[in-house]
């Protein structure tokens, strides 16, 4: 199996700020993996920052919508 891990970031702050956080944040979770036994090769990051939120609610966001957007998805590329 291999793994995408995806990691997002809400949308306040500066897109590059929020770039390099979210790749900070897949980063962290392969290491995460990795040390735990999971093989290096079977694991991808990726950062978008907060260029796919899942709640697009632009500059009328709640402290929940913020946290919602916060966050790190496990997609499975291959069986």
């Amino acid at each position: 199996m291999t793994l995408a891990i995806n990691a997002h970031t809400d949308n306040k702050g500066r897109d590059s700020y929020n770039l390099g956080l979210s790749q900070k944040r897949a980063v962290s979770a392969v290491k995460y993996l990795i040390k735990n036994g999971i093989s290096k090769k079977r694991l991808q990051s990726n950062g978008f920052g907060e260029t796919k939120p899942l709640v697009d609610c632009k500059n009328d966001c709640s402290d929940e919508d913020l946290q919602a957007n916060r966050r790190v998805e496990f997609v499975i590329l291959k069986e």
